[in-house]
């Protein structure tokens, strides 16, 4: 449903993506423990609001969080697995 673009040299290796509707109950929709730097790409096929938030819990050092651009996906992005991981490899470069 969506993707986080971070900076590789200042990112976070925990972290949840929260969901609300009145932007005062946050519910947790999606958590990584294992952030490399890179593209995430977050599957929520579930998740519902009208407000997105992340909830950046550790960081790979001592400098804080950069992330270079975060794109939210219309719901095809990930109405199934398969749907996905289609998408993933559509964004991928060749070979």
């Amino acid at each position: 449903m969506a993707n986080v673009d971070w900076d590789p040299d200042a990112y976070a290796t925990r972290y949840r993506v929260e969901v609300s509707d009145d932007a005062q109950t946050w519910i947790a929709a999606y958590a990584n423990t294992t952030g490399s730097g890179h593209r995430d790409y977050v599957y929520m096929p579930d998740a519902e609001g009208r407000f997105v938030r992340l909830a950046l819990e550790e960081s790979n050092g001592d400098v804080a969080y950069g992330i270079r651009d975060v794109v939210v996906k219309p719901p095809a992005f990930s109405e199934s697995l398969n749907d996905f991981f289609t998408a993933i490899a559509a964004d991928a470069p060749p070979g």
